[in-house]
Order: C-alpha cells, then sequence, then structure tokens
C-alpha cells in the first residue's frame, strides 16, 4: 500500500491561485558553465499564467539558495512542479523535494520531464512525487492545475500518474500536440539576464518537438510516441525577431531534436531570416540521412544565414553496428557528410559513440579509424565521442537488464544516487563484469587513448603548445604503432598517460 495519495490531499484548503515550477541544475556547480533558459517550466508556466495562474519559477542554477527561494513562499501553492531530465537534475530534484515536504507537508508535489515520462510508476511511488505529468506538458499541466485547484477528480486528464486510495493509477497517453497551438514563452516570468549565456547575447530556443526515427538508444522515440511537430515558420520568424529586438540576441542555439525534419520548413524559416534581415547566428542539428540530399541553394541557404555549427550525429563506423543501434545510415553516407560541409564551407560537428551492444574489438576500431579519415576529408569538421549508456526508455535499456549489464535502481532515491553524465561515475550500477576499471569499458578507454593520443589531429595540436611537448611527440610516435598492430600488452604509456593526467600535470580540462 501507497501511504501518501491524491485522495489524502483533498481536504486541503487552498486560497490561492499560486504555483511553483522548479528546474534543478543540471549537472554540479562548473566555473564557467553556459546556463541557458529552463525551456520545459517556462513553457509550463506560460500556459498556465495565461490560464490566471500566479506563477513563480525557481531554477536552482542562477538562485543563490533553493531552501532560502522556498522558504520564502508564504501562502501554500495549489502544488509544486519539479522538471528533471535522467542525471544531477533527479539527484537535487530529490532534495528539493524534500525540502518542499518539510515546510509544506500537504502540497502536492507534480514530477515532469522525460526521466519521470520513462519511470512514471517507480517515480511516483516515492514519498517525494504525487503526481506525475508524462511526455508534452503543456495541455496536461493545464488540466490538472484546474483540478487541483477545484478540488476535482483527476481521472479525466490524460497522460497523468499518480497515487489514489492505495493504488497506483495511469491515465491514456495523450498524443503530441501541435506546438504552434501553444503560446510563445513568457519570458517575463523569469530574469533573463541572470542566465549567462544571454548575457552573452545567445539563447536556447525550441522550433519543434520530437523525432520520426527510431534510434535504439534514444529514448525520444518513446517520449514522443516517434511523432514530429514543428512550428508554423511565421511563428518561428516573429519570435527570433522579438529576441533579436527586444533583448539583443545576437545567436540562437536551436533545441530541437531534428530542426531539419523538414527541409521545406527550414527553408522557410532561413529564407525568411534573410527577408526580414534577422541577423542571428545559430546552431542547429541534422539528421545525415537528411543532409545529403540537400541540394547547392539549401547548403548556400545554411551558410549564408550564420550557421555556426551543425550537429550531425554519426554514431559508430561500421555498417554492421549502425543496424545493430538502429540509426538508418550508412558509414558512405557518413562519408559524404563530411565532403559536403568541407565543399560548402559550413561548420559541422559529429559525435560518435563506443562499447555500443554487440560492438567487437575491430568494431571500435573501425569506429575510430573512420573519424580520423572525416578529418581528412574536412580537416575543420569536429570530432567528439561518448560512452554508450543504457538509458530507461530505451530498447537497449531493456536488453541490458536482461544480459545484467546494469542493476536497475528500485526507487526515485536510488536513481538520485546515479549521474551518468558525471565522467567521475560513469553508471553507477553496472555490474562488476562490466564496469569501469575491470570490464569492456577499461578495454574500449585503452584502446581509443592509443588511438586518440597516436592519430587523432585535435590531441596533435595540443601537444604542440603544451610544455611537455618533446616526452609526448615521442610517446605519440608509439602510442600510433600501437594502435596500428593491435599491440596492448603491458600498456605502460596507458598507465603513465592515467599518472600524469591524475596529477593534473597536463593543462586538460577534464570534461
Amino acid at each position: 500500500m501507497l501511504e501518501r495519495g491524491i485522495d489524502t490531499l483533498s481536504t486541503r484548503q487552498v486560497t490561492n491561485n499560486k504555483v511553483v515550477l522548479i528546474f534543478p541544475k543540471l549537472e554540479r556547480p562548473r566555473a564557467g558553465r553556459l546556463h541557458f533558459l529552463p525551456l520545459s517550466v517556462l513553457a509550463l508556466g506560460t500556459v498556465a499564467k495565461r490560464k490566471g495562474y500566479d506563477i513563480r519559477i525557481i531554477d536552482s542554477r542562477v538562485e543563490d539558495s533553493y531552501e532560502d527561494s522556498i522558504s520564502r513562499i508564504e501562502a501554500e501553492p495549489i502544488c509544486f512542479g519539479i522538471s528533471a531530465i535522467i542525471g544531477y537534475q533527479v539527484t537535487e530534484g530529490v532534495e528539493i523535494a524534500k525540502a518542499i515536504r518539510k515546510r509544506f507537508p500537504k502540497t502536492p508535489i507534480v514530477w515532469g520531464g522525460w526521466f519521470s515520462t520513462m519511470l512514471p510508476e517507480l517515480t511516483v511511488k516515492s514519498q517525494y512525487a504525487d503526481i506525475i505529468v508524462r511526455g508534452q506538458g503543456e495541455t496536461t499541466f493545464l488540466e490538472l492545475l484546474d483540478c487541483l485547484s477545484q478540488s476535482k477528480s483527476l481521472a479525466g486528464v490524460q497522460s497523468l500518474t499518480y497515487k489514489e486510495n492505495g493504488n497506483v493509477v495511469h491515465t491514456p497517453d495523450r498524443p503530441l500536440e501541435d506546438p504552434t497551438t501553444f503560446p510563445p514563452p513568457d519570458y517575463e516570468l523569469i530574469d533573463l539576464f541572470r542566465y549567462n549565456s544571454v548575457q552573452n547575447q545567445s539563447i536556447n530556443y525550441q522550433s519543434s518537438r520530437g523525432c520520426p526515427f527510431r534510434c535504439k538508444f534514444c529514448c525520444t522515440p518513446e517520449l514522443y510516441g516517434r511523432s514530429w511537430k514543428g512550428l508554423e515558420p511565421k511563428r518561428v520568424l516573429d519570435e527570433l525577431e522579438y529576441l533579436a529586438s527586444k533583448y539583443k540576441i545576437n545567436h540562437i542555439e536551436f533545441a530541437d531534436d531534428n530542426f531539419f525534419n523538414s527541409k521545406e520548413r527550414a527553408a522557410q524559416i532561413l529564407t525568411g531570416m534573410l527577408e526580414r534581415r534577422i541577423n542571428l547566428t545559430y546552431t542547429a542539428t541534422v539528421r545525415i540521412n537528411q543532409l545529403i540530399k540537400f541540394d547547392a541553394a539549401m547548403f548556400d541557404l545554411i551558410k549564408r544565414t550564420g550557421c555556426k555549427t551543425l550537429y550531425a550525429s554519426s554514431e559508430s563506423g561500421t555498417d554492421k553496428i549502425l543496424k545493430v543501434i538502429q540509426k538508418d545510415i550508412t558509414v558512405e553516407q557518413i562519408r559524404k557528410m563530411a565532403e559536403l560541409f568541407a565543399r560548402y564551407k559550413i561548420p559541422v560537428r559529429t559525435t560518435f559513440m563506443v562499447a555500443l551492444p554487440e560492438e567487437t574489438h575491430e568494431d571500435l576500431k573501425g569506429t575510430l579509424r573512420l573519424s580520423k579519415e572525416l578529418t581528412e576529408i574536412n580537416k575543420d569538421i569536429d570530432v567528439y565521442y561518448s560512452f554508450f549508456l543504457p538509458l530507461p526508455g530505451t530498447v537497449f535499456f531493456d536488453d541490458a537488464k536482461a544480459q545484467g549489464l546494469v542493476k536497475e535502481p528500485e526507487t526515485l532515491e536510488g536513481w538520485a544516487k546515479c549521474v551518468p553524465t558525471d565522467q567521475r561515475q560513469f553508471w553507477l550500477f553496472l555490474t562488476k563484469s562490466d564496469n569501469l576499471s575491470t570490464g569492456k569499458r577499461y578495454g574500449v578507454k585503452r584502446v581509443a587513448f592509443y588511438f586518440w593520443f597516436g592519430h587523432f589531429p585535435r590531441f596533435a595540436r595540443f601537444i604542440s603548445i603544451n610544455r611537455l611537448f618533446t616526452p609526448l611527440k615521442l610517446l605519440r610516435k608509439v602510442c600510433a604503432y600501437r594502435f596500428d598492430h593491435d599491440i596492448y600488452a603491458f600498456p605502460i604509456e596507458w598507465w603513465i598517460f592515467r599518472l600524469i593526467w591524475n596529477t593534473k600535470l597536463l593543462l586538460f580540462e577534464k570534461n
């Protein structure tokens, strides 16, 4: 039986229309980290304010102290809303919920965001969560507020999970709605100039939601049901023009999962920027299998509108693994991507994941070799790497559980101890057979070290300005030989590098 539920809160007498929305930190504080706007709570706050609710947004990243912010709330609000993705937001979200419980023990705590959407039952069973808003939240949250403020049943509200009479209740899913039906963000709800991104005249902006593709490592298909909806071009242009004029913004970070999913819509937006003389630079995401179909006019349009970087993920350097992860692209298309960006001189960043399911040693080397080949095709391409992590809500997470590779936390508080984006922790519930120090990931790091140290141009540029240039240059040749000939026995260079790294003799930023 669950001790706390909506039924236990039905006797509350709330005499105001105040709603508090909270955006926990995305990571532990880091000097120099750019803080972009909390788009999730800003979207919910905007629709609720339009309906007459008194909205207060607490963004832990820019507040002096969330404890002080909560202590200054005098009247009990209708509810508190916490938005969180996996990682440190869950960690701090739980701590914030504890502070709320202490001060307002009877006030419902509502969780939203993709973490609780993927794990609604686990989240709502916590004593620090009462209701879950699943998926796209604007309409669901507004209907929820109306029910809570009028002490009405929640049964008719789609996409909710809540506790009632000792049971967990899931209402039917709400289909993805056209974001054009929602109002533009009400930036008056927050102090924009507390965000250092805005201080640098840069802002994040979301012009579409969802993604129709089926990558097995990504939770977006589950979150939005492989649907995609975009704002109408005129709406986007009006909002960009407003941001440039009102707040003197000169750079936009498009926060879309796939900005170019509709080439025609994207072209209308970019053409409109030129016609209206909206002088903004921008970054955006694009799928490789879509961009290779762009004609010369489209590439010219992207370049003329001030594109700073396009993000085009590659993920793997072998067709075998690309099929395993259902990326629906090929190695030849990845090469074509690099050629096109080189030809049209458009900055591009591509990412690869290593330690993917079914990836062998040869597959790993194929990924590393392809990444080097891309830098030879396009000397200006940025290539980044990450370790594959099985995320809740993905096919790979279920597969990892079935294979015994992960031990899933059974409570919200347990998940709060797992911060997979923290490079010092990686994935805390990896089983011993696959942990960082003794299993597959350690081997991957070692092989990757010999490649990056021995062959990757970015590392060559780095050591040319480092005070340890001469010994590092010699070490680089040894590492290149080891990688080319698959010789990893007695990896003394790896041990030396780890010692240098840990003693901070190199002027590296660990990221």
